[in-house]
């Protein structure tokens, strides 16, 4: 978290030569928004209810200075008093409609549970082999259709690979294995193939 004169801060996004283009704080969680360039920037004096032209876009966002005028400055805290008062839900939905790119920032109990992150494989459940616990882990970005790629198994144990490595890669024989293994040369911990405990989030 850091300390700005605006109070604490969770993130350090803020753009120093134009707005918006931060998160901003709401009453249960935070958003991301981002209106760029003059016909953009203009929709969001309007949605607050501000004059379009005393809070113009050269007037509060076309360069540093502008930013940090009285006028931009005082931009700023409205918007932020508007998210601070409504849900991140509220926010991003009144945004969208009015054609501002607002997107809540999710934690990961929201991207477990949203729907499109669900549709898409975002998460996806694995067994981490060291301690046998179903977990889930981040889905393959992007999505392509001819190379998709796939998640095929989670964390493994200790060692877990050693016997392949060994054998396909350096081409040693069996017994030259069992033999780097019987001189503790090489570690391998059987890896747990089975949950050991229910899944927290299946």
């Amino acid at each position: 978290m850091l300390q700005t004169p605006a109070g604490p801060r969770l993130f350090a996004e803020r753009a120093p030569g134009f707005q918006p283009y931060d998160t901003f704080k709401c009453s249960d969680g935070w958003v991301y928004i981002g209106a760029l360039g003059g016909a953009i920037y203009d929709r969001i004096p309007k949605f607050l209810g501000l004059d379009p032209v005393e809070y113009s876009f050269d007037e509060c966002s076309k360069d540093v200075a502008a930013v940090n005028s009285e006028k931009g400055r005082e931009f700023d805290r409205r918007l932020r008093e508007y998210c601070a008062a409504h849900t991140a839900f509220e926010v991003e939905t009144a945004l969208n409609e009015a054609q501002i790119g607002c997107a809540r920032v999710f934690n990961v109990r929201d991207q477990y549970n949203d729907e499109h992150y669900a549709a898409r494989d975002m998460t996806v459940p694995v067994l981490d082999r060291q301690s046998g616990v179903p977990i889930r882990v981040y889905g393959v970005v992007p999505k392509m259709s001819l190379t998709p790629g796939r998640i095929w198994r989670g964390a493994p144990s200790i060692g877990d690979d050693t016997t392949d490595i060994l054998s396909t890669m350096l081409n040693l024989s069996e017994a030259e294995i069992e033999g780097l293994y019987a001189d503790r040369v090489v570690h391998r911990i059987e890896p747990f193939t089975e949950p050991q405990v229910p899944a927290a989030n299946p």
